[in-house]
């Protein structure tokens, strides 16, 4: 599944805060409630980014350079919020940066504005134990579904998969000409 449109992302929400309550259900107890938190954002954001490109390989590096910047800061600091920021902030540099053609300016501050209010309202639905973190989860990705209805990114092209780089530079230069 891939929820790399409005509706797709708003479903991953839907179950990644359903995941997060089975997570916190069978893990909180032998944790805690920081580990459980900590640990299940840097997997939601692993697979967050999986879905969201459509070239596989570029998805996967996103997703495993966010995981460890976010395990590492779980590890080093063993705060689920320090985690939270870290892979908020991988989610917008790969999203923007690897995952879809954004012009610079308006790909930080689109970012750097559904990161704040994501993460401020995600806030604002958490508390300090792990059940109401499902309604932060839900919130955080809800305020990401936003990335879609800001203007329609353009998914990068893998060159592997489209065969002859001169074939593919015709057509782009076909696009561009043709305004597409």
């Amino acid at each position: 599944m891939r929820w790399n449109s409005f509706t797709g992302s708003l479903f991953f929400a839907a179950a990644a805060a359903f995941a997060c309550t089975l997570y916190a259900i069978v893990l909180g107890p032998w944790l805690g409630a920081n580990i459980t938190t900590g640990t299940f954002v840097v997997l939601v954001a692993s697979i967050y980014l999986l879905g969201l490109g459509t070239v596989w390989r570029t998805s996967l590096i996103s997703s495993a350079v966010t995981a460890g910047a976010a395990m590492l800061t779980l590890v080093v600091t063993g705060s689920a919020l320090a985690t939270a920021w870290v892979a908020a902030s991988s989610i917008a540099l790969c999203r923007s940066g690897l995952l879809y053609r954004v012009p610079i300016a308006r790909a930080m501050i689109k970012e750097v504005t559904l990161v704040v209010i994501g993460l401020g309202f995600a806030s604002f639905l958490a508390s300090t134990h792990v059940l109401p973190n499902v309604l932060a989860i839900w919130g955080f990705f809800l305020v990401q579904s936003v990335f879609f209805l800001l203007g329609a990114p353009r998914e990068r092209i893998s060159l592997e998969t489209e065969g002859d780089g001169f074939d593919v530079a015709r057509d782009r230069a076909l696009a561009i000409l043709e305004g597409r």
